[in-house]
């Protein structure tokens, strides 16, 4: 923007150059027109007339000229408000964001925080119809039960369960099949047999026939006792069998009932999974989740200025430790927080506690900071970065900060002191310097 206004000045300066001479040539003319046109011939005047024309053409292009430099000279002043405005607004900023582009990081938070919302919205929305749905089904299911009641206690069953019980295995009921069979085998060749013997007896003489009477009585009642006993074999066979039957359809139509009840039943597993039970506790880890990530992406903001070296991390799947450490120095090598040294933890602490300052300062404007005791873990150098960091944090943000601790090199940094001396007996004298 400074560079389009030194661009305009210049052609601003080009175009007053230009209308000072058109000025000037305007005047010579007017000397010219009052002058004396006895001795002037009619060309010459003509040619006269083009020439001032062509200069009178010039002065009204240069006034034009003038007038929307003139016009461009307000705007400029306008841009120049509007950039100083913009820097001021770009400080402001600057001040109380330390990130590269707000307005991004701004987006991305609220989209999260929307798509949260609406995920929960849908799965409360989703738990309410899935219930209703289950409620129904629950009721189809009862009414099944109570509609095969009736037919399992006409045939001696209490409970649907019982009749799984006594329901034949394959096995036996192909066995009673092929009994079945050979009991028809039996009774066709006892017919067979019956007939023989009738036709027998009409051909047989009177006495041959009376010889064997006795005989032949015993062995048709023993037959006629035999065809009654495999008749009511085959009886209660096909009794069991229409029973199987049945109950096998009806097996077969609750199983198809289960299997759809399952399938049903399959939204709310799902809800288990991504909610958990009722208390929410699987949407709740996923929200903590996120917040701890944002946590860590303040925490090493903090961390870059008090050590460039490390980077906390997220712990990946099945580690132990809820946090990890990035070396950078060593290629990126990932450490667990429990090798780090105690200078080491401390600054991890301090960028934790200060990320932790950045994400609760957005709800509660927090005025005052603590810090006890670590700084004898410090090496000099160290020490010197992060009491730099601490009051540029106090001059930036206006906070309160106070340490505690009995490292010497601390009072030539620290203004105001609150010195702690005991006196024995359990008591000590506050003094401030």
């Amino acid at each position: 923007t400074e560079e389009r206004m030194e661009e305009l000045e210049r052609d601003l300066a080009d175009e007053t150059s230009e209308l000072q001479k058109a000025e000037l040539h305007l005047a010579e003319l007017k000397n010219e027109l009052g002058g004396d046109w006895q001795g002037v011939t009619l060309e010459e005047f003509q040619a006269l007339l083009t020439e001032r024309g062509e200069a009178l053409k010039q002065v009204l292009n240069t006034q034009t000229k003038m007038e929307t430099l003139r016009d461009l000279e307000g705007i400029l002043v306008g841009m120049e408000n509007v950039l100083l405005e913009g820097k001021g607004l770009s400080q402001q900023i600057k001040e109380v964001y330390q990130g590269d582009n707000i307005r991004t990081h701004a987006n991305q938070l609220r989209q999260t925080h929307q798509a949260a919302h609406h995920q929960l919205q849908e799965a409360e929305q989703g738990k309410a119809r899935w219930r209703k749905e289950l409620e129904v089904t629950l009721a189809n299911r009862e009414a099944i039960g109570q509609s095969l009641v009736a037919p399992l206690k006409a045939l001696g069953y209490e409970h649907p369960s019982e009749a799984l019980t006594a329901l034949v295995d394959p096995a036996q009921y192909a066995d009673w099949k092929r009994q079945e069979s050979s009991l028809k085998q039996t009774l066709a060749g006892q017919k067979e047999r019956k007939d023989l013997l009738e036709k027998q007896l009409k051909e047989q003489p009177l006495d041959i026939l009376k010889a064997d009477l006795d005989s032949l009585e015993g062995e048709k009642t023993r037959a006629q006792a035999e065809v009654v006993l495999q008749q009511e074999q085959r009886d209660q066979l096909r009794a069991q069998k229409v029973t199987q039957d049945r109950v096998r359809d009806e097996l077969s139509n609750m199983e198809e009932k289960i299997s759809q009840q399952r399938a049903a039943n399959q939204k709310w597993v799902l809800l288990k999974q991504y909610i958990g039970d009722a208390e929410g506790k699987v949407f709740s880890t996923f929200a903590q989740d996120l917040t701890l990530q944002h946590l860590v992406g303040l925490a090493n903001r903090r961390l870059s200025t008090l050590s460039p070296r490390y980077r906390l991390a997220m712990p990946t799947q099945g580690s132990d430790d809820s946090l990890a450490v990035l070396d950078q120095d060593m290629g990126q090598m990932r450490r667990s927080v429990k090798t780090l040294s105690g200078g080491e933890s401390f600054l991890i602490s301090l960028s934790l506690a200060l990320g932790l300052s950045d994400l609760a300062s957005r709800e509660v404007d927090i005025k005052s900071l603590f810090i006890d005791e670590g700084f004898g873990t410090l090496d000099p150098e160290t020490l010197d970065l992060t009491l730099d960091t601490l009051e540029r944090l106090q001059a930036e943000g206006g906070k309160t900060i106070g340490v505690i601790s009995h490292v010497e090199a601390l009072k030539e940094r620290i203004g105001t002191q609150i010195v702690v001396t005991p006196n024995g007996q359990g008591y000590s004298t506050l003094r401030i310097r």
